[in-house]
């Protein structure tokens, strides 16, 4: 199992989503995320909130697992 990053944008969260849905429907479910929350990304990280909405609909990507670092930030 890889340790899932701490840091993750759009295109990195596609990559990490490949093999489970398209990425049109990724980026979809990041656009209402991010509606839902009335956040907006800045400087192309994705905001922890997002994630955490995002892992919780859809599980942890095939393969990866959080880090103590990372349970904390989400």
């Amino acid at each position: 199992m890889k340790a899932l990053p701490k840091q993750i944008n759009k295109t990195k969260m596609v990559e990490l989503y490949s093999n489970q849905m398209s990425a049109k429907s990724v980026l979809e479910e990041i656009r209402s995320f991010q509606e839902q929350c009335n956040i907006s990304i800045q400087k192309g990280i994705l905001h922890d909130k997002v994630k955490q909405l995002f892992f919780k609909r859809f599980g942890l990507p095939t393969g990866y697992e959080m880090t103590e670092e990372t349970k904390i930030e989400i």
